[in-house]
């Protein structure tokens, strides 16, 4: 499972994961491939719009992908949804 803060960019199809700042290396899922999608959020978190968004993907068992402290993670999610389709 990769862990991130935040999340770099969301890609059409894709939704790349890019830890790092002087070394590099990126994982990205394919919009299609995504098999679930779940934001977590506890009270004080809801409060000020902040949360986890974790992407599992058909290939792997488990969460994939995790971005930890992203603003607005159901907008990010919806996003992701409307991408694949659904």
């Amino acid at each position: 499972m990769l862990i991130l803060q935040t999340p770099r960019s969301l890609r059409n199809t894709k939704s790349p994961d890019e830890p790092g700042i002087l070394s590099k290396k990126t994982t990205e899922v394919r919009h299609v491939d995504v098999r679930t999608v779940m934001v977590a959020q506890g009270m004080m978190q809801r409060l000020f719009d902040v949360g986890v968004l974790a992407i599992g993907s058909a290939g792997h068992a488990g969460m994939e992908i995790q971005f930890r402290g992203l603003r607005s993670p159901e907008k990010v999610a919806a996003m992701i949804r409307e991408r694949q389709g659904g």
